[in-house]
């Protein structure tokens, strides 16, 4: 701020961080002179912060995932950073090897909800089963073979209630992803470096908002094949859904 003051720095320039949901939290309850630390960072310009949300379904949270965040606590900080103008890119894993359509639908629920479900780094993500932490333990059942060393993960079956159902909407819009291959690796890219190399603020805003436009386009993708698996709906009502976004796109 200080800094910003003197005109060390530009008075526009923005900057970001990854911080954790409880991270969030205290820097939103610690005060100084009455004003919170979160305010003072979204001052110094950290208008930005990336925060592992990961679920909205308490079981795939808690149980499987061992996240310290729980539900309430993920929406009080998502809450904190609204009040202060802070945007929040959210890191979010919808699908892992036991994932329920039910489980699907509350995800997308709460991130309609607290509204991130357009500025989520990825909506369709799955889980990586990596090497060194207790998720080999807990999917040890799902796995197949040995260890990618290159990615330092486990491949693996989905074996949930709803397995099939999974299986097919993910290879769909892994299907429609790579038919926008070329606008979906560059907005994955942005959104999780945040590098706009060369641009002004105002182009970098423009880059955001189209991003995010495109992330809701696939999280309503995402809501209409779930419901149509929910509401077991025959094949042909699952390709009038494929055949209607396949014609959306970002102008």
């Amino acid at each position: 701020i200080q800094l910003r003051q003197t005109g060390n720095i530009a008075t526009d320039m923005r900057f970001s961080t990854s911080v954790t949901a409880v991270g969030v939290l205290n820097l939103d309850d610690y005060k100084k002179n009455g004003i919170s630390l979160l305010k003072k960072l979204s001052e110094a310009g950290f208008k930005t912060l990336y925060v592992g949300i990961e679920s909205g379904a308490k079981e795939q949270l808690g149980k499987r995932y061992h996240k310290s965040a729980n539900k309430d606590i993920n929406i009080r900080a998502l809450e904190a950073m609204r009040k202060e103008g802070i945007f929040c890119i959210a890191g979010f894993i919808m699908f892992d090897p036991k994932v329920s359509l039910q489980e699907a639908k509350q995800n997308i629920d709460f991130c309609r909800e607290n509204g991130i479900d357009g500025s989520m780094v990825y909506a369709p993500k799955t889980l990586l089963v990596m090497l060194g932490t207790s998720l080999p333990i807990i999917y040890r059942d799902q796995i197949i073979g040995q260890p990618n060393y290159n990615t330092l993960s486990y491949e693996y079956f989905y074996d949930g209630p709803d397995a099939d159902d999974i299986a097919n909407i993910l290879y769909i819009l892994k299907q429609w992803e790579e038919s926008h291959t070329a606008i979906y690796w560059e907005s994955k890219t942005l959104k999780r470096s945040g590098v706009y190399e060369g641009l002004g603020q105002n182009n970098k805003e423009e880059i955001l908002n189209a991003m995010v436009t495109l992330e809701i386009l696939l999280m309503d993708y995402l809501e209409d094949l779930v419901n149509s698996a929910i509401g077991h709906k025959v094949e042909d009502e699952v390709k009038k859904v494929e055949k209607r976004f396949s014609k959306k796109t970002i102008g």
